[in-house]
């Protein structure tokens, strides 16, 4: 685990890192875990979404059809995305780069740009890695929140019902 932590360390593949330190300290890892469930903006998946909600009012709304039920999907020009259904609630989120980051952050945690040894500090070791074409992904199945790791930079955050 040492040679490992080592030889990853200085590839800077902050993952394979902490997860090799994790098994050579003593004891768990210290993390703060979130005392808030995820949110993007203020909003919850399951929450209404309101167009006064938002504080960015410049955004684009478009459809789109899944099995014949109609969802609205709203694009922030903060790269934040919602989908929303039928009833008005959130059924799917997630932030992405955009024009007018300004101080957008995962629960004032973690921000565009962080390293993303900064995701396993704040959360702790992820319960997956996923490998998509997009980059790869960290799953926090129990807060319900997964970071895109990007060049090992976090590149933004989507939520998930992990129930």
């Amino acid at each position: 685990w040492k040679q490992l932590a080592s030889q990853s360390q200085t590839s800077g593949n902050s993952v394979l890192f902490r997860l090799a330190l994790s098994h050579v300290s003593a004891g768990p890892p210290k993390t703060s875990s979130m005392t808030i469930a995820p949110n993007i903006d203020g909003l919850r998946l399951g929450d209404k979404y309101l167009m006064a909600s938002s504080t960015k009012q410049t955004h684009s709304i478009n459809e789109l059809w899944i099995e014949g039920e109609k969802y609205k999907v709203h694009r922030l020009n903060n790269g934040s995305r919602y989908v929303i259904g039928a009833d008005k609630k959130i059924i799917s989120a997630w932030q992405s780069s955009g024009q007018d980051l300004g101080q957008v952050k995962l629960n004032d945690n973690i921000a565009f740009g962080d390293s993303a040894d900064r995701s396993l500090k704040t959360l702790g070791i992820p319960t997956r890695r996923l490998h998509v074409m997009s980059g790869e992904y960290l799953a926090y199945d129990d807060y319900g929140v997964a970071v895109h790791i990007v060049q090992n930079k976090v590149a933004g955050w989507f939520l998930y019902n992990s129930r």
